[in-house]
C-alpha cells in the first residue's frame, strides 16, 4: 500500500534526486514536477514548465506535502539575463505552487518551500538565525522575493516552512569544484579567506526535509545550515588536508572578482560571507549526522 503522496518541484536536481531516493525508501509516493521525461528512481515524473498551472496540479490535491527546491542555478556569471532567470525561476515556480493549492480540493497539510541563506547578504562573522533581518544584494533581494512568494500566499490549511540551505556538501556542488582547485594546486583560500562560510552535508539537508514533514506544528522559517560554520581558509585547509595537498595558491579578490566577471561564478558566491546558526533545528531536536566540516568532507571526498 502506497505512503503518503509527497509532490516536489526540482526534484530531478543534486538535492532533489537524494530527498526521492529517501522519501521512497520509507516508503513513500513520491512525485516529480519536472521539465524532464526522465524520473529518478523511485518517482513518477509529471511535466510543469515552472510557471503555469496546468495538469500537474492535481497532483497536489489530496498530496501530504509539496516540497519545491525548483530554481536556475546561482553559480554562474550573472548577466542581466542570467540574473532575470534566476529570480524568476524561483519566483514564478513559488507562486504557481501557491495557486495549485489554493485549487485544491484536499491541498497539502505541508510546503516546504526552498530560500538560502544569501537571504542575510554579507554579514562577516556575526551570527544568523531565523530571526535575523535580511541583508542587501543580489542574493538576498532574490531570496526576498523567493519567500514573499510563500508568505503572501493566501492557504490557511497548509503550514509552510521556508528552508534557507546553505553551501550544500555531496557529490556535486561546490564541494567537487573546489577539490578540483586544490589538486590542481589552488586551493588557497580566497580574498581575505576570514569571510564565513555556511554549510550542510547533503544526507543532513535530506534528513532535514524528512524530519520537517513529520514533527507537529512545523516553524514558519528554518535554516538548513550546520552548527559549525567556518571560515573560507579553514574550509580550503580541510579539503586540501583530505587530499594530501599540502599548499594551495590563494585567490586575491581582485582576481576572482576578474573571473567571476568573466566566465562565473560571480565572486559575491565567493568573497561574501554568512555565518547562518540552525536555532530553530536545534531547538527542535533535529539532530546532525555531520556538524563537523572535516567530518563532511572526508565522507565526500574519502569515498
Amino acid at each position: 500500500m502506497p505512503g503518503r503522496r509527497i509532490v516536489i518541484a526540482g526534484g530531478t536536481g543534486f538535492i532533489g534526486e537524494r530527498l526521492v531516493t529517501a522519501l521512497h525508501t520509507t516508503g513513500e509516493e513520491v512525485v516529480v514536477l519536472s521539465r524532464h521525461h526522465v524520473a529518478p528512481a523511485g518517482a513518477r515524473v509529471v511535466q510543469w514548465d515552472g510557471h503555469t498551472v496546468e495538469e500537474w496540479a492535481k497532483e497536489l490535491d489530496g498530496a501530504y506535502a509539496v516540497i519545491n527546491l525548483a530554481g536556475e542555478t546561482v553559480s554562474q556569471r550573472w548577466s542581466s539575463e542570467a540574473r532575470a532567470r534566476i529570480m524568476r525561476s524561483r519566483v514564478d515556480g513559488t507562486q504557481a505552487i501557491c495557486h495549485a493549492i489554493m485549487q485544491a480540493a484536499r491541498p497539502p497539510e505541508r510546503w516546504i518551500n526552498a530560500s538560502a541563506v544569501g537571504y542575510y547578504g554579507d554579514r562577516g562573522r556575526e551570527p544568523m538565525d531565523e530571526r535575523s533581518d535580511a541583508g542587501r544584494g543580489f542574493l538576498a533581494e532574490t531570496c526576498i522575493a523567493w519567500e514573499e512568494a510563500v508568505t503572501r500566499c493566501e492557504v490557511s490549511k497548509t503550514a509552510r516552512t521556508r528552508l534557507r540551505i546553505s553551501m550544500v556538501v555531496g557529490h556535486q556542488g561546490a564541494l567537487p569544484a573546489l577539490a578540483r582547485l586544490a589538486r590542481l594546486g589552488l586551493g588557497g583560500h580566497a580574498g581575505s579567506g576570514e569571510q564565513m562560510v555556511s554549510w550542510i552535508h547533503l544526507d543532513d539537508l535530506v534528513g532535514m526535509i524528512a524530519w520537517l514533514l513529520d514533527i507537529p506544528n512545523p516553524p514558519e522559517i528554518v535554516n538548513a545550515a550546520s552548527p559549525s560554520p567556518v571560515s573560507n581558509a579553514e574550509l580550503m585547509r580541510e579539503v586540501r588536508k583530505q587530499l594530501n595537498v599540502p599548499f594551495g595558491l590563494p585567490a586575491p579578490a581582485f582576481g576572482v572578482k576578474l573571473v567571476g566577471r568573466f566566465l562565473g561564478p560571480d565572486a559575491d558566491l565567493i568573497l561574501n560571507g554568512v555565518r547562518a546558526v540552525p536555532t530553530e533545528a536545534l531547538r527542535l531536536g533535529f539532530r546532525f549526522h555531520c556538524p563537523e566540516i572535516a567530518d563532511a568532507i572526508e565522507d565526500v571526498l574519502g569515498k
